[in-house]
């Protein structure tokens, strides 16, 4: 079974803008980092991870839009199924030659502000990412987009915005002076429905993992590439015993186990999975995906340690 891995990179070539051209006011604060993430995907391999899990697409057509002389809103009420920290992608096309300001404002708390470029091909949509937001619970939300001129029709036409899960934490996960590397439920990116990061300090994990078509991802940094031992911290409550998962990494490398009940879901232990071989100096990626659910629910996680065999 031979698993690929591939990274996304931002269509436009645009930069996020510190400040809107001063009519508008700011509000909240302006995150500007974003995270980049990989996915696995193999056409001949029996585990399939849905890479367009937990994506949210909110296009122009279910948007109320609202044109002034100067600048337009763009206004969505959307249902989020679970809370969780997402990039935002203007999906857009463009053919002017000059910049477009936008400001990004998630319910009353979080505004985003940036500049948007020519996009590539005139008859193409692109994507350009705003920023990151994080959605606090589920349900009902509302989004309200501010372009500083009319963006319905060319020469600047916006086609809708895509919310793409990212890493909880926003953390450069890297390898410790000891070879160690531990991949934290903060430091995940929840590709999924319900699963998510649970921010309780007494939970500190991944749960809610009642849908077998949910899958964890994590991407670090390995500076001292060699032979590792994973172990998984889990909890697994009563009578959610007997998921067969996969662990998954680069260079075609597949762990399967069997989740047992450790007493509850955050009654945590160790399982030693097995090894592999990160080989090469740079980036990796390790996917957790179920591959069948019994029980009520897969596990909780709350981190994956690798330790350096020397």
């Amino acid at each position: 079974m031979k698993i690929t891995f591939s990274r996304f990179y931002p269509a436009a070539a645009a930069v996020a803008a510190l400040y809107f051209f001063g009519v508008f006011p700011s509000i909240g604060e302006m995150p500007t980092k974003t995270a980049l993430s990989s996915k696995p995907s193999s056409a001949a391999s029996e585990i399939h991870s849905d890479q367009k899990r937990g994506v949210l697409v909110l296009g122009s057509n279910s948007a109320q839009y609202d044109e002034r002389n100067h600048f337009a809103y763009w206004n969505w009420d959307f249902e989020a199924r679970r809370p969780g920290a997402y990039e935002v992608r203007l999906i857009y096309t463009s053919v002017s030659q000059k910049k477009m300001g936008l400001q990004f404002r998630l319910d009353e708390a979080t505004t985003l502000k940036s500049y948007v470029y020519r996009s590539r091909k005139p008859d193409a949509a692109d994507e350009f990412v705003i920023g990151r937001v994080r959605i606090p619970t589920k349900g009902k939300h509302h989004i309200r987009l501010l372009t500083g001129d009319k963006s319905k029709e060319p020469p600047f036409s916006i086609k809708g915005l895509k919310l793409v899960p990212v890493q909880e934490s926003g953390e450069q996960l890297g390898q410790g002076l000891d070879g160690l590397i531990e991949l934290h439920a903060r430091n995940a990116v929840t590709h999924s429905e319900k699963m998510q990061y649970e921010h309780k300090v007494e939970k500190n994990c991944l749960g809610f993992w009642v849908h077998p078509e949910d899958w964890a991802e994590w991407n670090f940094h390995v500076s001292m590439p060699g032979k590792f031992k994973v172990t998984l911290v889990y909890g697994c409550g009563n009578k959610s015993g007997g998921s067969k998962v996969a662990l998954l990494t680069s260079g075609d490398q597949t762990l399967k186990f069997t989740v047992k009940e450790t007493g509850g879901f955050q009654n945590w232990e160790k399982l030693d999975l097995g090894t592999v071989n990160l080989n090469e100096e740079g980036s990796h990626q390790i996917v957790i995906q179920p591959l069948s659910k019994p029980g009520v629910a897969v596990m909780d996680i709350s981190k994956v340690i690798l330790t350096r065999v020397k």
